[in-house]
């Protein structure tokens, strides 16, 4: 009699094996798939929701100025001020001021929360010479957390103080 060893697993238990592991693939991705579209529908309802609110919100320039302090060397305080007022029905938050000279360079500043209706002033100090800056400014941008909303200033309508 020939002696028959046998190897591997039966052919039931084998086919079993293989629809088990087939069916947690399929949960394992399953759950995956539903994680993804959550994410990805709360990216584009907060997308969606932001651009609701930005379309109420509506800010512009009261003034201008920039202060030298009596002198334009570097090393001196020179003191920025933008005065802000919101119109909108949506506070705002102003991510930054930025100075734009004529050769395109921008010299950036921080901004800050503006509320419904307020009239702020954004004052900021730079120690570098204003002489670069009082000769050479093409306009003022503030640019606010709502893409369709930022203002600028031509240099002409800025307010120079002590320069």
């Amino acid at each position: 009699m020939k002696s028959r060893k046998m190897k591997g697993f039966e052919p039931l238990v084998a086919a079993t094996l293989l629809i088990a592991v087939a069916l947690m693939l399929a949960i394992i991705i399953y759950q995956w798939q539903i994680s993804y579209i959550h994410s990805s529908t709360g990216d584009i309802e907060s997308s969606a929701n932001k651009k609701l609110v930005c379309d109420r919100a509506d800010i512009s320039f009261t003034n201008v100025s920039y202060n030298c302090g009596l002198s334009c060397s570097s090393g001196v305080q020179h003191t920025l001020d933008v005065k802000l007022k919101n119109y909108g029905d949506v506070g705002l938050n102003i991510e930054k001021i930025y100075l734009k000279n004529t050769a395109g360079s921008l010299i950036e500043y921080p901004g800050g929360q503006l509320e419904i209706g307020e009239v702020k002033s954004f004052k900021n100090i730079s120690l570098s010479s204003c002489q670069g800056i009082n000769k050479s400014l093409e306009e003022v941008l503030v640019i606010t957390d709502c893409p369709n909303i930022f203002v600028s200033v031509p240099a002409d309508k800025i307010n120079w103080i002590n320069c």
